[in-house]
């Protein structure tokens, strides 16, 4: 079979030649032209074969490349992820150190290493062992400094040079080694300063002035204080090293110092302190506020639940329930409060040695309301006994303001806390105005859908006022106002209840005794019915009033808690009260007289 016209490609003609082309046989030709068709198809099967794989090659490294950028795009992901967990902790982590911020920021350096975040301490150091050594080797000479040096520097000013010196050079190879090169200027230059601070500022102290600022405190105490129980060099390294003890332990102190002065005693300047600049104590004394701090802890626990006022609270709620405890608002005056004031508690000497009389001075301020105040100074030490008041008792009259001393004798070697104060005879009063209507006229208003406390005035709570002092007497009844009175049956009988309290809060204000506790009745009414038992009834001095008198015995022991009594008030003549007026008011007055223990604290520290 001829596929192809072979005269295409041989000829019999003669070129430029004699020589002929041998003529090939047609079998050969057809033999010779297969192959030739055989081959071009072998090569078209294998270059379509190597398309087909470089076709699947280039798909297979496409999906490679997608499963790859997949990858990253997973891991970015997450890096994401991380770093948005972390800027959360440090947000948390700031937040939580900013509560101290201010307080920080007064104390120099010192606050700014305490409160600030430090960032190296997320670098990410991935080995702190010669961090948390250093740390552990600053917080031991801290330790010397305080309890064995004192930070003296007048005796010890050399070793204090030595221990921050060497301190210095660890921070230097620490920090490099940690990092992997030399330590920062910047960083050397924070290094010398923290040092150069402590051996420093401790010799300036004397210039501090002795300003009284809480308790028996003054400003050099506890700025010694400060500077003990909030080492920069610890701090620092500690941050650094991102060890949480570090954290912990500058929150506990910022927390306590604000929960301290803000619900135990707050800051008390006084001016009269102001000249006394000077003197160079020889070692500091940072046990002074540390004891005071001691002292004050369980005292701010009861001013803080006292400024929660929770009897209060609990007061108004079984009140509502029925329980018997009534209420006053303490009256307001412009004028100089009325009572008795204990303040400017000082110790004679800052330090006092074995052998010589420990003093302590006080001022009062009084004013009396009725009756002349009989105050009786009181002094004394826990475990060890009354001091010498002197004088040993006064009395105030009108408005007064009094000294008096306190001595101890024969003190040992240690730290005491004096009670000082003062025991005085008072009295509170208080009243409260009920409204009295006829039940017919209240029915009537009501027939007409109006509201008759609106339409005449009356508020729906008797409102009870006491004068102001160290008591509180509280007044009312168990009734909305106003009250409804049958002119026929006459069979209504509303109550009326007072009770006493306590209003001063502190350790140690308390009512010793009652003395007197009285009733004032308007003679429209009659006291019936007690729970307290029956009262003497007496005419007072005060016309259109009956006096119910209650004996110390049918009262309880007012230093356990309030104290109330309840009676019901019988109407002798409702129709005469009312007179036909639509409503009459009548008001009821309480008197109690007492003695009241007024109490301050004061540190005393004896040497040898």
């Amino acid at each position: 079979m001829m596929l192809f016209d072979y005269s295409l490609f041989f000829t019999n003609k003669k070129e430029d030649s004699d020589i002929m082309t041998p003529e090939i046989p047609e079998e050969d030709l057809a033999e010779l032209t297969e192959q030739k068709i055989k081959e071009q198809l072998l090569r078209e099967k294998n270059r379509r074969r190597n398309e087909r794989d470089l076709e699947n090659l280039r798909k297979e490294v496409e999906e490679k490349e997608l499963r790859r950028r997949l990858k990253e795009l997973e891991e970015e992901e997450e890096r994401a992820a991380k770093e948005a967990r972390r800027a959360k902790i440090d947000k948390l982590k700031n937040a939580a150190r900013a509560t101290g911020r201010g307080v920080a920021k007064s104390a120099g350096l010192m606050g700014g290493l305490a409160v600030k975040p430090i960032r190296g301490a997320y670098k990410g150091y991935k080995n702190t062992k010669n961090l948390t050594i250093l740390f552990w080797i600053a917080v031991l000479i801290q330790i010397i400094d305080v309890f064995i040096l004192r930070f003296n520097r007048t005796v010890y000013f050399a070793t204090s040079i030595a221990m921050y010196g060497i301190l210095t050079l660890l921070a230097i190879w620490a920090f490099s080694r940690e990092e992997g090169h030399l330590a920062t200027p910047r960083q050397i230059i924070l290094f010398i300063l923290i040092s150069f601070f402590y051996v420093v500022v401790p010799t300036l102290l004397y210039a501090i002035p002795q300003i009284r600022v809480v308790g028996n405190t003054t400003l050099f105490d506890w700025t010694s204080f400060l500077l003990a129980i909030l080492p920069i060099w610890p701090i620092y390294i500690g941050l650094k090293a991102d060890i949480p003890f570090v954290h912990k332990y500058i929150n506990f102190w910022i927390l306590f110092l604000l929960f301290t002065f803000l619900f135990g005693v707050g800051f008390k300047l006084s001016s009269a302190h102001l000249p006394l600049i000077g003197g160079r104590p020889e070692v500091i004394q940072v046990g002074t506020v540390a004891n005071f701090l001691w002292e004050q802890t369980t005292e701010s626990v009861k001013n803080f639940w006292d400024a929660l006022n929770p009897s209060r609270f609990v007061n108004v709620l079984v009140n509502a329930s029925g329980m018997n405890y009534y209420i006053a608002q303490i009256e307001r005056t412009e004028e100089a409060p009325v009572g008795l004031y204990i303040d400017n508690v000082r110790l004679r000497d800052r330090y006092t040695y074995e052998g010589e009389p420990a003093v302590i001075w006080a001022d009062i301020r009084g004013k009396s309301f009725m009756d002349e105040i009989r105050v009786t100074p009181t002094c004394y030490i826990d475990k060890v006994g009354e001091g010498i008041a002197n004088p040993p008792f006064f009395s105030i009259l009108g408005e007064e303001h009094v000294f008096f001393s306190c001595t101890f004798n024969d003190l040992k070697k240690g730290t005491y806390t004096a009670h000082v104060g003062a025991n005085f005879n008072f009295e509170t009063w208080a009243y409260v105005t009920y409204t009295f209507v006829d039940i017919e006229t209240k029915r009537a208003f009501e027939l007409q859908g109006k509201n008759i406390n609106h339409e005449l005035d009356i508020p729906l709570k008797p409102l009870a006022v006491s004068t102001p002092g160290p008591v509180v007497l509280g007044m009312g009844g168990l009734v909305d106002q106003p009250v409804a009175l049958d002119l026929v049956y006459n069979t209504r009988r509303p109550v009326l209840g007072v009770t006493l309290d306590n209003y001063w809060n502190g350790a140690g204000n308390r009512i010793e005794s009652v003395d007197e506790f009285v009733i004032m009745v308007p003679d429209d009414f009659e006291l019936v019915d007690c729970d307290r038992g029956t009262p003497e009834v007496e005419k007072g001095a005060e016309e259109g009033y009956d006096f119910y008198k209650f004996k110390r015995e049918q009262l309880g022991d007012p230093r356990l808690g309030f104290q109330s009594v309840t009676c019901f008030l019988h109407v002798k003549n409702p129709k005469q009260l009312l007179g036909g007026a639509q409503k009459v008011q009548r008001t009821f007055v309480a008197k109690v007289k007492y003695r009241y223990n007024l109490e301050k604290r004061v540190s005393i520290n004896v040497r040898e």
